[in-house]
């Protein structure tokens, strides 16, 4: 479930209200620390991770559901033999068909992102 859609249920809306009080602002002046990316969505990925990982470690015995990395390597068409992790043309990372990789790579390439994805599982448990 998404955070968003996790907010519509009023109850976790109001005790978010009331854990994380949202104070007014009033900008005024020189943006002092600017974004230094323009990728909202791996940001906003990064904070559903963070927020998570809090959430779980105040409430130890709240049910956890799979993990957007997880979930994207067990997705249809991505198996040992579908997809490799690499850069696109603009530096960022993304999962390329394997059709358009040479052979002896992939086995590796699918291998390490499931050794990267036990070893981040288990740094967090």
């Amino acid at each position: 479930m998404s955070l968003t859609g996790f907010l519509r249920y009023r109850d976790v809306s109001e005790r978010f209200s009331q854990e994380f009080p949202i104070t007014r602002v009033s900008l005024a002046g020189k943006l002092l620390a600017p974004p230094r990316s323009k990728r909202w969505s791996l940001v906003g990925t990064a904070f559903d991770y963070l927020l998570r990982f809090y959430l779980k470690r105040i409430n130890p015995g709240a049910v956890e559901t799979e993990w957007v990395a997880e979930g994207a390597i067990k997705a249809p068409g991505i198996s040992e033999s579908a997809c490799e992790l690499g850069k696109d043309e603009h530096g960022r990372w993304r999962a390329k068909v394997f059709e358009q990789i040479p052979l002896p790579g992939r086995k590796t390439t699918y291998y390490k992102i499931e050794r990267i994805l036990s070893k981040s599982r288990t740094h967090y448990e």
